[in-house]
């Protein structure tokens, strides 16, 4: 569960970037690329973890040696994206209580999803399908 909520905020962070880094007509090909070269290095990093554990005689060291790996290979090309995004150009806003402000965000959200009933469609599916796996 923890993994998955790292996961899914780092969203946060890859999609802020995008309208600083591409313009509107390049934005697509651009997240399709950055979400490619991920997966290929995730691919890459599973391939290599389970040579480890078919390979090692203690599954129990190569499993954790696994996990070190991971956090290395994410923290190492990591550094590619802080050194090469630029600072951010826009400054936040100052804004009163931060609680309000989100709930008033999300009810501005929902109004938006009734009006798209395609799109309501498609979260009450990826909601429950997701709730089902776990189950």
């Amino acid at each position: 569960m923890l993994a998955a909520m790292g996961y899914v905020g780092s969203l946060v962070f890859y999609n802020a970037y995008l309208p600083e880094i591409a313009a509107p007509q390049d934005r697509d090909r651009i997240s399709a690329r950055g979400y490619s070269f991920g997966y290929i290095g995730s691919v890459i990093m599973q391939i290599v973890g389970f040579a480890l554990i078919l390979i090692m005689t203690d599954q129990g060291l190569a499993t954790r040696l696994t996990f070190l790996l991971v956090g290395i290979w994410w923290f190492v090309f990591a550094q590619v994206s802080f050194s090469r995004l630029p600072e951010s150009s826009s400054k936040p806003e100052k804004k009163g209580n931060v609680i309000k402000e989100g709930f008033r965000e999300i009810s501005k959200v929902y109004a938006e999803i009734k009006k798209m009933p395609v799109l309501k469609r498609f979260l009450r599916g990826f909601f429950f399908t997701a709730w089902g796996y776990k189950q």
